[in-house]
C-alpha cells in the first residue's frame, strides 16, 4: 500500500514538473531539465545549471547532467 501511495504521489509530481518546465521553455525559450534532488523532481533552465557548475555548486558536467535528466523540453 505505501509503494502505491508513494508512486502515485511521484507520477503527479513529475507531470506537474513537465507542465512547469514546458510552460517556462514557452515563456522564455530557454532549454529546462526536470531532475531529481532527494526523491522529488525539481525544474532547472540549462542556463541556471551552467553557472552552478561555473561556480563550482555541482561537480559534473552539463553532458551528465542531460544523461540523467527525466525531461529535458526542446
Amino acid at each position: 500500500m505505501k509503494n502505491l501511495i508513494r508512486d502515485t504521489l511521484f507520477y503527479f509530481r513529475f507531470k506537474r514538473a513537465i507542465r512547469k518546465a514546458d510552460k517556462y521553455h514557452r515563456l522564455t525559450g530557454n532549454k529546462f531539465m526536470v531532475l531529481l534532488y532527494k526523491n522529488r523532481p525539481i525544474v532547472k533552465s540549462k542556463k541556471n545549471l551552467k553557472a552552478m557548475i561555473a561556480d563550482g555548486k555541482l561537480k559534473c558536467t552539463i553532458g551528465q547532467l542531460e544523461n540523467i535528466a527525466l525531461y529535458i523540453t526542446l
